[in-house]
């Protein structure tokens, strides 16, 4: 079974699904929590979005928490959904711990710019499989250190 993409109100996407299990429990949705770092708490993968399975399409669009759900028009003139396959879902599923998906940390190339705690640094490497070094140049003077790679981030362009 594919799964549907719905846009929930702001801040519904729980409430919607509490709506759907309540209406229709035999409907299967998806709502991926991930650990936001920078309030310490759980927090949806996808603010605004919930997973739902495809044949809720007719159903949901009548859950006042949903604002809309994502479709395309077929040569006949008819509104079908976008379908997610549940490959995809399953993926997820598989990476969760604790009810949290659980991503694998970034990878970066050999020089490209990177931030480390908001400090512009170059990536030179993995140094183990959890720590990266990383070139940082303050006032003048350049040092080499090793730190975690999920502490690493891209710089915006």
């Amino acid at each position: 079974m594919d799964y549907i993409l719905a846009r929930t109100k702001p801040c519904c996407e729980a409430m919607a699904q509490r709506q759907i299990a309540r209406e229709r429990p035999d409907h299967p949705t998806y709502l991926p929590y991930i650990h936001d770092k920078r309030c310490h708490r759980k927090a949806p993968m996808f603010p605004s979005y919930l997973f739902i399975g495809e044949e809720s399409y007719h159903f949901v669009i009548n859950i006042p928490a949903i604002s809309f759900v994502y479709n395309y028009t077929d040569s006949q003139g008819e509104k079908r959904p976008h379908l997610l396959s549940s490959r995809v879902i399953s993926r997820w599923k598989m990476q969760e711990e604790n009810g949290l998906v659980i991503l694998p940390p970034p990878q970066f190339n050999k020089g490209e710019e990177v931030n480390h705690n908001n400090v512009p640094a170059i990536y030179e490497g993995m140094s183990g499989n959890e720590r990266a070094q990383i070139l940082i140049s303050l006032l003048g003077f350049e040092k080499r250190i090793k730190v975690p790679i999920r502490e690493l981030t891209r710089r915006a362009a």
